[in-house]
Formats: C-alpha cells, sequence, structure tokens
C-alpha cells in the first residue's frame, strides 16, 4: 500500500509541473479519478461538461400538501410564519413514510433555504400585519356586534367609555 502511495504523490507533482497549477492537486483527488477511470474514459467531453449532479432536494408531494394547506389557512384568514410553515412541511413529510417526526430539529430538511426556494416556486410572498391586524377575528367581531350593542344600549351615553391598552394603562395605581 505504501509503494501505491509513492506513485500518487508522483503523480500529483507531475500533474502540478506538467499542467501548470497553482498548487499541487491532493492525494485523495488523484485516488478519486484513478478509481473513476474507465467511467471517465467511456465518457465523450461533452457528456462529461454537460453531466451534473442530481440530488434530491424536496419532495413535490409533500410540498402540494403544503400549498393546499396554505391556501386554506389563507381563505380562514390565518396568518403564517416561517417556522410555522417549515414545521408543517417537516410533519407532513414524516407522515406520508408513516413516522413520527423527531424531536430534535438537527439535519432539518425544511431549512430556511428550502423555505426561500419554496416560496420562490410557488410565487408566495411576505406580508407583515401591523398592528392588532392580525390578532382580529374579523368575522367573530361582526357576529357579536350585535350582542354588544344590546349591552351598551342599557346604559346611558355618558357611561360608556372605550377602553384599549392605552386607556386601560394611563395612569396606573403604583402599590
Amino acid at each position: 500500500m505504501n509503494g501505491g502511495r509513492v506513485v500518487i504523490e508522483e503523480i500529483c507533482r507531475w500533474a502540478a509541473v506538467n499542467l501548470k497549477l497553482e498548487t499541487t492537486p491532493c492525494y485523495r483527488t488523484i485516488l478519486r479519478i484513478l478509481n473513476r477511470k474507465t467511467t471517465i474514459e467511456s465518457q465523450t467531453f461533452s457528456e462529461q461538461k454537460n453531466q451534473k449532479k442530481r440530488v434530491p432536494l424536496t419532495d413535490y408531494e409533500v410540498e402540494n400538501e403544503l400549498k393546499t394547506w396554505i391556501y386554506k389557512m389563507w381563505d380562514k384568514n390565518v396568518f403564517l410564519s416561517d417556522s410555522i410553515i417549515q414545521e408543517k412541511a417537516r410533519r407532513l413529510s414524516y407522515s406520508r413514510k408513516n413516522q413520527s417526526p423527531p424531536q430534535r430539529k438537527y439535519g432539518n430538511m425544511y431549512s430556511n433555504g428550502w423555505l426561500y426556494s419554496f416560496k420562490k416556486r410557488n410565487h408566495f410572498k411576505c406580508y407583515k400585519s401591523h398592528g392588532e391586524a392580525g390578532d382580529a377575528d374579523v368575522n367573530a367581531a361582526e357576529r357579536e356586534l350585535p350582542v354588544l350593542r344590546s349591552l351598551i344600549e342599557q346604559y346611558g351615553e355618558r357611561n360608556v367609555f372605550n377602553a384599549d391598552e392605552f386607556g386601560l394603562n394611563y395612569r396606573p395605581l403604583l402599590t
């Protein structure tokens, strides 16, 4: 084995000198090339140039389910944060595999980079709700408005006040 290493190190030095490389190639690089010799020789140059490493980055069935879920949540006026979308994708992925998701998030396939690409692929934009817009359930408020009006009618106009967070904490009592 030691003799083989010496030969490969000689090839490294030869490549650096004859190919006019800035640095000497690593021993492992030359070893990997020699191990793939038959594959490399069987391909033409154009095939080698056009060959890309194909790595499955996402599960499109999970993404389609996630998209459907997001649209349903939007129909219900539910605001979704990035972390909620990532967690839902993770759970959908594990439910398709009939596994329970692990408690730790290490090695999470649904990273921030994945989320950015997912949003870009599906033309999702980030909308921020300002003030209390994200907190209020408009439909519930409209349903309860007649009840509120009937309660207010029981009191005179002088006894009806507007109270929000600022009004309640305007002059808090010191204890």
